[in-house]
């Protein structure tokens, strides 16, 4: 290091030399990248995060390269260009784009993807990273230029505090999280140059590299870049309301420019935005976070903890002096305008409201936090040489500021401490300590003249910046269950995404000869293994998901709490076979009731899975002979819909020719009586009050042989409670009185502190784990979401499969894990007997599609009818999809809620489906305009210029 302090010095004024800046940059960023991810590397890690890093990020990274060559591969050895639209993989089958623009495609990070082999692929994703925090730096770097700061010095402090910061560290667990630290200070950079009058070209680019990338950021940084104009026309232009207005339309005009230019993918993304099932989730929102939130905010400016709401900041101790030395100094023109943004900003992290909007008006959460880190790091920058010059009223009020900050830290922290929640203390104070080694170094006075120790005297400070940031870092990483290196994959685990189920489906078919299509379900599958490997599955965790799937798991009261995550049917026979699943997954010697209809097919104890095989599947298309219209569908019970539509195709509208039917229902609801076990919990008329964690009550009842077994919820609500408030919440937490003021008396001083602690602090249970067990041996939990939670779906009715059984049932256990107010409608236990399953499939296999031929974005096949029915094709329903029967185009069904179907009449009929991404061909004709008239313009521009001189 010393080396290049001595050959590459980084003079005042960084117009001498940006080059040299530039090369000193990339030394400190692998200089200090190094240290960062040491953990990571050194104990043989990737930086692959276990959770969705793994699940989603890298396989889609996988997938997507896959997916590039071969279009490649079409293009050059038939000398076709084919783009997959469609893949049965993802899913039960999605769009391509729609599903995978979240993660990869249009992320020009992960277009070399294409070149990479598999087993190099995590090397790729871990450069790639890195890659994108060092531009990060570059672009900020050459924002702080174009504004005028010209301390080479500073600009370094603020370019490391910045790609850095604890937003980039833990945003890094999602890749793509990292492209806005990159576009937004591209975005104000164009902005500045727009205000400059100059040419709007890096603003236009920007702007369409925004909205390529990810269509979620790209909303985030639209609403940053218009709070940033709308606080910045205003503070430059003053009174001059007109030179003000002519800017905004040239940065509007931009703006607009550069969506059209990405309307490929923007047109097509945009819809499947707005139909997000997360991002129309009615969440609580209310006026101010929980009082935890407020405690932990001030320590979070110079620590890498994260509280939640996504309020991750973590900037390096420095950056809190220059903040502070900004308010102190007089307004200027550049500092009066950081103050409005700071404050603004701070404002914004103060009330949830803010993190709704700035989530799509979805949960709160305050991804927006690397704008907050962008401007403290240009804080850091512009303040840097005031820094390095302190007079003596300056380094007065620093110390006294710094000291008062780092006193409400601490107070912050001894609260937290004492309610039982603190576990930063060591961080902050390390913190501290380099703080005010930093301001140790600011009070050494430097001779104005003395130009080697004034830049030795800034060195020292850029070493206290990436000291505070590899503190940080040491406590992220210490040994113990906080250590973030350690929820990384191993590099030894990536390179072969081949998992055990998968394959040993695979062998399954292979054995017994399958080459039609063909879906597996299953219990404890590996998240989204199947995209990797060609299979159709009804498991599903993709942040974008197909409303109508959405829908049809809410009308049949499933078990999943997330709207979009789907492990597969519960298990429900009926479904399954609706579903076209030939194999069941589950793993070996575990406790599992298999679906009624699947005998063992193979078993790998080595991969620890077993297959199971469904005697009654049904292939891609089925046939109907009636139909019942939505309306009435809607009116059944859940156990009675799937029942229904094994008899009888749901639409929502009626179909000519065509005859409605009136499904025949054989579920029994059984007469059972309940029973409290203990005195945990209560009934209490249509509400069960749990005082006690994992209270259980009874339900006996005689059920029926041969049969599957449902529990049936309706008008589902919890309302948590705190221990605390058992002692003291009245009648309707604890209707008992099974804890009084007496029994409180009796605790001891610690126990009651560790409740107190909890009431205070702690925010009231989110969520209700519900648990239960048949008497045959199946048990099943259930998680009830509270508005509160990010992925709440607004669900209250719940239908649970409790298994097949040859033998009655006769009585059931349900647990309740945790304790507080469980209100219902109703409660019924259904039995649904199994002797007319066998005739309902086999009415729906009489007349399926022949010779079908499944090729890129088009299935074909012959179907011979001897009276008009409707053919039922398990493809999850999408405009995408158009059918032409004859050669005729016809008009296609959303069927059985979920599903594609079409009317057809008696005869032979050829049917071909073709699925092409809606508005896909209308963005690319306007992307193709707007690259024209743009190339048109700029050539024009030019030649106006050359004419001019």
């Amino acid at each position: 290091m010393l080396y290049f302090r001595q050959k590459i010095k980084i003079p005042a004024d960084v117009k001498e030399s940006k080059k040299q800046y530039f090369l000193m940059y990339t030394v400190f960023f692998l200089f200090t990248a190094l240290i960062l991810f040491s953990w990571s590397f050194l104990s043989g890690r990737t930086l692959i995060y276990g959770g969705d890093g793994w699940h989603q990020h890298y396989r889609a990274l996988v997938y997507y390269g896959a997916y590039l060559r071969s279009i490649v591969k079409e293009l050059l050895f038939h000398h076709r260009l084919v783009i997959p639209a469609w893949d049965f993989a993802i899913g039960e089958g999605s769009d391509i784009l729609r599903t995978m623009h979240y993660y990869v495609i249009g992320d020009p990070f992960a277009a070399g993807s294409v070149l990479i082999p598999m087993r190099f692929m995590y090397v790729y994703y871990d450069a790639m990273l890195l890659l994108r925090m060092y531009l990060s730096g570059i672009a900020f770097s050459c924002l702080c230029f174009h504004t005028g700061l010209k301390n080479g010095h500073g600009i370094l402090a603020g370019s490391i505090t910045y790609v850095f910061s604890y937003w980039a560290i833990y945003a890094a667990r999602h890749p793509f999280f990292l492209n806005p630290m990159l576009y937004l200070p591209l975005l104000i950079l164009g902005i500045e140059k727009i205000l400059k009058k100059e040419r709007p070209y890096l603003f236009i680019f920007a702007v369409f590299f925004s909205a390529v990338s990810n269509f979620y950021f790209f909303y985030i940084l639209v609403w940053i870049t218009v709070l940033y104009v709308a606080i910045r026309l205003p503070y430059r232009y003053r009174r001059d309301f007109k030179a003000a207005l002519q800017i905004f339309l040239k940065i509007g005009g931009a703006s607009v420019f550069g969506v059209l230019l990405s309307a490929v993918i923007f047109l097509p993304m945009f819809p499947a935005f707005l139909g997000s099932s997360r991002r129309t989730a009615e969440n609580a929102i209310h006026l101010f976070y929980p009082f935890s939130y407020y405690l932990k905010f001030p320590s979070l400016f110079m620590t890498w903890e994260q509280v939640p709401y996504w309020t991750c900041i973590g900037l390096s101790a420095p950056a809190a002096a220059a903040i502070l030395l900004l308010f102190y100094k007089r307004n200027d023109k550049k500092s009066g305008f950081l103050k409005l943004l700071f404050t603004a900003c701070l404002v914004l992290f103060a009330f949830p409201v803010f993190g709704h909007i700035c989530n799509a008006f979805s949960y709160k959460a305050n991804r927006w936090s690397f704008a907050f880190a962008l401007l403290c790091a240009y804080i850091l920058a512009a303040v840097w040489p005031a820094l390095m010059k302190l007079k003596r009223r300056e380094k007065s009020f620093l110390l006294w500021s710094l000291s008062c900050f780092f006193a409400v830290c601490l107070a912050a922290e001894y609260i937290q401490n004492l309610l039982g929640d603190g576990a930063m203390t060591a961080n902050i104070f390390s913190s501290i300590i380099l703080a005010f080694l930093f301001l140790c170094l600011l009070m050494f006075q430097t001779d104005g003249d003395c130009i080697a120790k004034q830049q030795k005297k800034q060195w020292i400070g850029i070493l206290v910046v990436i000291a505070s940031l590899c503190n940080n870092c040491f406590w992220q990483n210490m040994a113990g269950d906080g250590n973030s290196a350690f929820t990384h994959k191993t590099a030894a685990s990536v390179p072969d995404l081949a998992v055990n189920e998968t394959q040993t489906v695979k062998d399954a078919a292979y054995k017994e000869g399958i080459q039609e299509f063909y879906r597996f379900s299953g219990e404890n599958l590996t998240t989204n293994a199947n995209i990797n490997a060609d299979l159709s599955s009804t498991q599903f965790y993709w942040s974008l998901a197909n409303p109508n799937t959405l829908a049809f798991r809410e009308d049949l009261e499933l078990m999943e709490s997330k709207p979009h995550v789907y492990t597969g049917y519960d298990g429900r026979t009926g479904l399954l076979a609706l579903s076209s699943v030939r194999y069941y997954a589950l793993p070996v010697n575990a406790e599992h009731v298999v679906p009624y209809g699947f005998t063992l097919a193979d078993t790998n104890v080595d991969r620890g899975y077993q297959i199971y095989q469904n005697n009654y599947a049904l292939p891609l298309s089925y046939t109907y002979d009636n139909y019942m219209p939505k309306n009435l569908w809607d009116k059944l019970p859940a156990v009675e819909k799937q029942e229904a539509m094994l008899q009888t195709c749901v639409l929502e509208n009626e179909t000519d020719g065509i005859p409605q039917g009136s499904p025949h229902h054989t579920s029994k609801d059984i007469a059972y009586k309940l029973t409290c076990k203990g005195d945990g919990v209560l009934l209490k008329g249509h509400t069960f009050v749990v005082t006690s964690p994992n209270a259980e009550m009874k339900l006996k009842f005689s059920g029926i042989a041969d049969s599957e077994n449902y529990l049936s919820i309706q008008g589902l609500n919890y309302e948590g409670t705190k221990k605390f408030d058992l002692y003291f919440g009245g009648k309707k937490a604890d209707p008992s009185d099974l804890y009084t003021k007496s029994d409180w008396d009796g605790l001891s001083e610690e126990e009651k502190r560790a409740l107190l602690q909890k009431k205070i602090l702690k925010e009231t249970p989110k969520t209700a784990d519900i648990s239960f067990q048949l008497s045959t041996g199946l048990s099943r939990t259930i998680t009830y979401d509270t508005p509160e939670v990010t992925s709440y779906n607004n669900r209250h009715d719940f239908t649970i499969n409790l298994g097949y059984s040859q033998k009655a049932a006769k009585s059931m256990t349900i647990k309740f894990k945790d304790i507080g107010i469980y209100s219902f409608d109703s409660i019924h236990v259904i039995c649904q007997p199994m002797k007319t399953y066998k005739e309902q499939i086999k009415a729906r296999n009489t007349d399926t599609l022949r010779n079908v031929k499944m090729e890129t974005n088009t299935i074909t096949g012959n179907i011979s009818l001897d009276k008009p029915k409707l053919l039922c094709l398990s493809i999850p329903y999408s405009e995408g999809w158009h059918i032409s029967v004859d050669g005729r185009e016809t008009e296609l069904l959303r069927a059985n809620i979920q599903y594609t179907a079409v009317a057809l009449n008696a005869g032979e009929h050829e049917i071909k489906l073709v699925y092409a991404t809606p508005l896909l061909k209308e963005g690319i004709c306007i992307s193709a305009a707007s690259f024209l008239i743009f190339a048109v313009f700029i050539f024009y521009w030019k030649e106006g210029e050359i004419t001019n001189k």
